[in-house]
């Protein structure tokens, strides 16, 4: 059920579209839910990829910079991660970039399952 919440998620808030490529940054705390937006992206767009890092110590504190860089390269950047990216120079090169990203700090399983 959670991949199909996944799969609703990327085409009708993210507007996916099949020529596009669809990068997923997750941690060890929210791998599940990372993992799901991963397998739900690949039927849909042209290259889904998934990146794991460590959790970050605090809200705000930077990705490595090797997902900083594959942030600017994709078209839709899903972030389900313990603490939030939002105010990174991460997202906001990706965001400069075009990149359309959804930053989703402390997302729960039954967070997803009411939308």
């Amino acid at each position: 059920m959670i991949e199909e919440i996944c799969t609703l998620i990327l085409k009708d808030s993210m507007g996916l579209s099949p020529e596009e490529t669809v990068l997923v940054v997750t941690d060890n705390r929210l791998r599940d839910i990372g993992i799901a937006f991963y397998e739900a992206a690949r039927p849909l767009c042209s290259e889904a990829v998934l990146m794991m890092m460590s959790e970050r110590s605090s809200h705000g504190e930077e990705p490595p910079k090797l997902i900083a860089e594959a942030m600017k390269g994709a078209d839709v950047v899903m972030m389900p991660t313990y603490k939030s990216l939002s105010h990174t120079k991460a997202r906001l090169d990706a965001c400069a970039r075009g990149a359309r990203i959804a930053s989703m700090p402390q997302i729960s399983e039954d967070m997803l399952s009411r939308i």
